[in-house]
């Protein structure tokens, strides 16, 4: 085998490897250049090197001759040249040769060691991610008639998802007659009536799969896809008519975002939603801030992207990672009455990034000695001091050496990425459970099939005048079980309540730390808590718990009701990812959907500026889900300045009484009619 060697600007078809780099000079009147694997290569072999490689490697000290076998088909002996590749004779050769600069090709750096190598690694600056997604979003309004105008948009903004509102798509159109070369058409078409719907274009070559996410059947319009591979990306089209009640889409468009978020990957949400951001006053505006707020969302559209006399920014680019969005823009379209919003997306690898996490370490936690500590230590320090801030200060200095020395601080590193506490196929499994449980007890009712079926129970608040009434329904209880024992509605402090529906052990921890919370801010501040303080207390929480590794949120959602120190009665709602909201009337539970559009269409200041008035409401309100009258119902009565009153069934027999009467006679009134 020979090998030859190629002159500056000739074509070697070995490959690039030959392609020069550097440039030395030999023995002869022509300069030649090779790079270092050339050179290495030609080292390598027992071949017949090129004159000008051969002169190189001599004066380099690479090379010489000697006699090694006999060539076939020869009698005699013929020198062929032989590479010198000894280890030790090379590097002594470089260690004296080390200032030529003809030899820098041959020199290689020095080695690090394996600490060495990793400390490099950790003061390395993290690179910007390199590969770029060019995402888009355009109210289309009528795919078929602009078939042409898309695919040229496609082929000049060079997008590799576009999300469209708008479509007017039906059933009967077969994704074959929407051609787009090279792209894939992921669509949801409005049923039942004309116009709206939604539809992602990708490309091809993306690795995707169509996103599921339960939805509450509202006039909200959403269709979901998530990249799969090495780019984890959740996309979403999104579109909302502009007409229509606005309470329905933000309850609908909180639970999908719940679903959405919960899978700890990019969200990227496009779309028109007929929310003007850039005029708060108007209707469904401000709830749907708080709503983006509550789930750490960001909306990077600042331009208005509906032109006219009065332009208006109603499409949206929402995503919970602002970071890897780089140049959102409105980008002049002619399609529609809408302009083009289009950004670049970042594609970043799904893997878990460890961190450092500062907690308290109970394993060595000993609660009598805790407790011992605490009743011996000297408090009189708080008593003595006249501000709150002297307060503060006092209990301070006597709380921090006791807390430090039972439970020290540490710094635990994070290994795995935290999981939900529930995913599909358990909320599947749970869900068949239930019904198989139903179905028991609807063919063998008797206790044993009664207590199985354990579901959420519904838990409904009604803020009057002068009262607030809290009602939920009882848990079944076994022949034997304590009836007191079981309770769904708790005293939080002398002036607040809480009624919860969901997991009773979650509710009996969360109760525990609001009582000790109310006990805390009356020995600091010698005032009671306020409704808003304890109600963000527990929604604090409640949050801490969805962003810890190796713990599960609370599965409750709670109604805190009752009166601050100056009369004012509030009610407040919690939901396990830790928002909360204050409410006129409201409910949380099984079925809470059909008892809140009862509450919203009965509701009104007149009725429940009575005691009476509220209590009946809120028994309604009960009886819309409740099919056993009032033996299984619980209704707790807080008025200002009393304590709290549990009302006896025997009263509530006779609100519910009046009801079915009521409901009789309306009945009869529809029939003569």
């Amino acid at each position: 085998m020979e090998a030859s060697g190629h002159p500056t600007g000739s074509r070697d078809p070995a490959g690039p490897e030959w392609q020069p780099t550097a440039r030395v000079r030999n023995g002869c009147d022509a300069d030649a250049t090779y790079t270092r694997a050339a050179l290495l290569q030609l080292r390598a072999v027992a071949a017949r090197p090129p004159p000008d490689a051969v002169a190189l490697l001599r004066r380099l000290g690479l090379r010489r001759r000697c006699h090694r076998g006999r060539r076939a088909g020869r009698k005699s002996h013929r020198p062929i040249d032989v590479i010198v590749t000894t280890r030790r004779a090379h590097q002594q050769r470089l260690r004296t040769e080390a200032g030529r600069d003809e030899r820098c090709c041959l020199s290689r750096p020095p080695r690090l060691t394996l600490r060495q190598t990793r400390r490099a690694d950790r003061s390395r600056p993290t690179p910007a991610p390199t590969s770029q997604l060019k995402v888009a979003h355009l109210n289309v309004r009528s795919l078929t008639r602009h078939l042409d105008d898309v695919n040229h948009l496609l082929l000049t903004e060079k997008l590799d998802v576009l999300c469209l509102s708008e479509t007017w798509l039906t059933e009967a159109m077969d994704n074959c007659t929407l051609v787009f070369p090279e792209y894939t058409v992921t669509r949801k078409d409005r049923r039942g009536r004309s116009g709206g719907g939604v539809a992602i274009l990708h490309r091809s070559s993306l690795s995707t799969e169509l996103l599921t996410v339960p939805s509450a059947g509202s006039a909200l319009e959403t269709v979901w896809i998530r990249l799969t591979g090495r780019r984890q990306i959740i996309f979403g089209a999104i579109y909302r008519p502009p007409s229509g009640p606005v309470a329905p889409v933000i309850e609908d468009l909180h639970d999908q975002l719940a679903y959405v978020v919960s899978k700890e990957k990019p969200v990227y949400i496009l779309g028109d939603t007929n929310f003007d951001v850039n005029q708060p006053a108007k209707t469904g505006v401000r709830e749907y801030g708080q709503l983006l707020h509550d789930f750490s969302l960001h909306q990077l559209i600042t331009t208005p992207t509906r032109p006219g006399p009065n332009p208006s920014l109603i499409d949206h680019m929402i995503t919970n990672r602002p970071d890897l969005v780089s140049d959102p823009r409105v980008l002049v379209s002619n399609i529609s009455d809408h302009d083009l919003i289009a950004a670049s997306v970042a594609g970043v690898k799904s893997r878990h990034q460890p961190r450092t996490v500062t907690i308290r370490s109970t394993r060595h936690l000993s609660q009598d000695a805790l407790c011992l500590d605490l009743l011996q230590a000297d408090w009189t320090p708080v008593y003595q001091a006249e501000t709150v801030a002297a307060k503060w200060d006092a209990w301070r200095s006597a709380w921090t050496p006791l807390i430090d020395r039972h439970m020290p601080v540490r710094q635990i590193r994070t290994r795995h990425q935290p999981q939900p506490w529930l995913h599909d196929e358990d909320v599947a499994a749970a869900m068949e459970a239930r019904d198989a449980a139903r179905l028991d007890k609807e063919r063998t009712p008797c206790e044993e099939t009664e207590r199985e079926f354990r579901i959420k129970r519904n838990a409904v608040g009604v803020r009057g005048k002068d009262v607030v009434v809290l009602g939920v329904e009882k848990k079944s209880v076994a022949k034997l079980q304590e009836d007191r024992t079981v309770r769904k509605i708790c005293l939080i402090d002398d002036h607040v309540v809480m009624a919860f529906a969901g997991l009773t052990a979650d509710a009996r921890i969360l109760i525990s730390r609001a009582r000790l919370e109310c006990q805390s801010h009356r020995l600091t501040v010698e005032d009671p808590v306020t409704l808003e303080y304890i109600t963000r207390h527990v929604a604090t929480l409640k949050q801490s718990y969805t962003q810890s590794n190796g713990r599960r949120p609370f599965g409750i959602s709670c109604l805190i009701g009752g009166f601050d120190y100056d009369g004012t009665p509030h009610l407040y709602q919690t939901d396990p990812s830790g928002t909360y909201h204050e409410w006129k009337a409201n409910v949380v539970g099984r079925s809470a959907k059909s008892v809140r559009e009862y509450l919203e269409k009965n509701y009104s200041a007149e009725a429940v500026e009575t005691e009476k008035g509220a209590v009946k409401l809120c028994v309604c309100a009960l009886l819309e889900v409740v099919q056993s009258g009032g033996k299984n119902l619980e209704v707790v009565l807080m008025r200002r300045g009393e304590p709290m009153k549990i009302m006896d069934v025997s009263e509530i027999e006779e609100y519910v009484t009046a009801i079915e009467k009521e409901k009789e006679e309306e009945a009869e009134k529809k029939k003569q009619k």
